[in-house]
């Protein structure tokens, strides 16, 4: 009988990449970000990292679909504690080809 393991020791030390975000918008429970997707993005695929009134929202999954991308409504839960938050993501302006048509929830 043979024993393997693995270590994740190599991903705890990479840089954490923070999603490139097309609008955010902060509710009292949720907060809704628009993201693109290649058809397989899920709200499971995104985590929220709040720090002294910062928040960092980092996909923890890539979307390794093959469909045409497309900006889609994604909604984390989040207990709104502040009434202003820091977003570090980086923010950008959608393509114009591209139109916004799902929405997903978790």
């Amino acid at each position: 009988m043979s024993v393997m393991a693995c270590s994740t020791s190599l991903q705890a030390n990479k840089p954490i990449k923070l999603a490139a975000l097309y609008g955010v918008n902060i509710n009292e429970n949720s907060i809704v970000i628009k993201v693109y997707s290649f058809g397989c993005t899920k709200a499971k695929d995104f985590s929220i990292e709040e720090e002294s009134g910062s928040l960092s929202i980092i996909r923890v999954k890539r979307d390794r679909c093959r469909k045409m991308p497309e900006l889609i409504s994604v909604r984390l839960p989040f207990h709104k504690q502040l009434d202003d938050y820091k977003i570090l993501n980086p923010i950008k302006k959608p393509k114009q080809e591209i139109k916004s048509k799902r929405q997903i929830a978790r």
